[in-house]
Order: C-alpha cells, then sequence, then structure tokens
C-alpha cells in the first residue's frame, strides 16, 4: 500500500541548478528533470514507486551521472545536495534506483525509475535529493581541454506522519541604517519542529505608544524551512513621509499551519 504523492512545480522552492560554463567556446550544458520535486506521504512499512524523466535541453552530447544525497537549505531558501548527516532528517537510505551513469544527445530524454521504500516504525518529516550531473561528452581535440558541467535534481519530501510536532522560533531581528530615509530588517526564523514548515512572514512599525505606523512587504524565497533550518526574512522601511524622528518598534511575525504565530522585535531610532 502506497501513500498519496504531490508533485509540485519547481516554484515552489529554489530548483537545484548549476550550470558552469568555464569557456564561450563551448555551448552551456543544460538539463531537467521532472517532476522537480515530490512532497510524499508514504506510509511506514510502505513503497512507492516513481518515474523520473531526465532531458537533455543543450546542443551536445553529455554524460549524466545520477546519485543520492542529504539535503539543506540555505538562509535564504536554496536547495543545496550535502553529504550524509549534514543537512535535514534524511531519507536518503530509502530511495533506490540505478546510479550508473547514461549518455543524452541533443533534445533526449531518459527515464529512471526510482523506489521509495519506509520503513516501520518512522516519523516526521524527512528529506534529499536526486541529483542528475551533466558532463559534455569527451572529445578528442589537441591541446587543454575545459569541463562544462550542469547539475540538477528531484527534492523528494516525505511526511511518515501528519500528526509531527510543528514549531518553530524568530532567534534575532537586526536592523541597520542604509542612508537617511532607509532601514534595513533582517529576522532569523528557525524551525524547531519535526516536519517542514511553509511559513507566512509579515512585518509592521510601531511607535512608543503601541500603534501601527507602518506595514512592510517581506521576503523570505520559497518560505518552506526544513526542521532544524534557519531562513532569513527580509524587509525595508523607505518610506520617508512616515519616518519622522523618534523611537519605534520593528516587530517582525511567522504564521504557519499547526502552530500559532511567533514574533520578534527590535527597537529603531529615526533622527
Amino acid at each position: 500500500m502506497s501513500g498519496s504523492t504531490v508533485y509540485r512545480s519547481a516554484a515552489i522552492m529554489i530548483p537545484l541548478i548549476a550550470v558552469v560554463p568555464l569557456s564561450n567556446t563551448f555551448a552551456a550544458i543544460s538539463i531537467s528533470v521532472l517532476p522537480p520535486i515530490l512532497d510524499l506521504s508514504v506510509p511506514p512499512g510502505s513503497r512507492e514507486q516513481i518515474s523520473l524523466t531526465v532531458k537533455n535541453l543543450g546542443g551536445s552530447m553529455v554524460e549524466v551521472s545520477p546519485a543520492v544525497m542529504d539535503l539543506m537549505l540555505g538562509p535564504t531558501g536554496a536547495a543545496l545536495p550535502v553529504a550524509p548527516g549534514e543537512g535535514a532528517p534524511s531519507c536518503a537510505a530509502w530511495v533506490s534506483m540505478d546510479e550508473s551513469g547514461f549518455s543524452l544527445g541533443p533534445g533526449e530524454s531518459a527515464v529512471r525509475d526510482v523506489v521509495f521504500a519506509v520503513p516501520r516504525g518512522v516519523a516526521g518529516g524527512t528529506y534529499c535529493v536526486i541529483v542528475f550531473e551533466a558532463r559534455e561528452a569527451e572529445r578528442i581535440a589537441p591541446g587543454p581541454s575545459l569541463n562544462i558541467s550542469a547539475r540538477t535534481g528531484t527534492i523528494i519530501m516525505e511526511t511518515a506522519s501528519r500528526r509531527s510536532r510543528r514549531s518553530g522560533e524568530i532567534i534575532d531581528v537586526k536592523v541597520t541604517r542604509n542612508g537617511e530615509h532607509e532601514v534595513g530588517i533582517v529576522a532569523l526564523f528557525k524551525n524547531t519542529g519535526e516536519i517542514h514548515l511553509k511559513i507566512r512572514p509579515s512585518c509592521v512599525i510601531h511607535n512608543r505608544e503601541g500603534r501601527v505606523i507602518d506595514r512592510l512587504e517581506t521576503d523570505a524565497g520559497t518560505g518552506t524551512v526544513l526542521p532544524g533550518g534557519i531562513r532569513e526574512i527580509r524587509a525595508t522601511w523607505d518610506n520617508q513621509r512616515k519616518m519622522v524622528p523618534g523611537t519605534y518598534e520593528v516587530r517582525v511575525s511567522v504564521d504557519f499551519t499547526g502552530a500559532r504565530r511567533v514574533t520578534g522585535n527590535v527597537e529603531v531610532t529615526i533622527d
């Protein structure tokens, strides 16, 4: 028996892409993989088979090498494949697939079948990424050779139990004066729970009397934060009309499903 699978678009998280063209003498290598993100809910003791499609979008023959790695998200939300034990709680060991290399000509596609088997007795959220690295097929030519590569992958987010604990906290809020009429705000939110969170941050400016003076737009990247992960929340206060001299409270709040709002604040003085 298998659980549900949600195929998400690449807009949910920053896709795992790193293209490194080292010389404009060569065409840049470009590959894609579908689906880019798998949001799974396979029950403990069950398995699910998934097919991944890798396509060569470039104009030259490439050699593709697959690998299964642990996953972490950087402070801005960038997906980073890491060595075992360095990322979020891992499900890499539950992935079975053919990791031998293969070749793709321009416009060609290949399908790799993945079996995802969840052992009994596990709970909470676990994560990994199946990485496909493409390098230009070896060419015989005199003189030094240049190495061009591209890397993309499918992120797997497995939730063995929807009753997993969800919690988080704002661990820091800082402000910087970026000129006479601009205040930069950076808050750090940490996921202290057992499952990934989709956060919804907000930022307001209060005066000494507690009245809301301004509401600011915030940027938290994709908003997805893995267990143990830290996400930057950024905002800018540059409303010159409302920035009259005085001392103000900058209050950053974060909402997410399954838990109460968390807040953090810091004072800023406008001269």
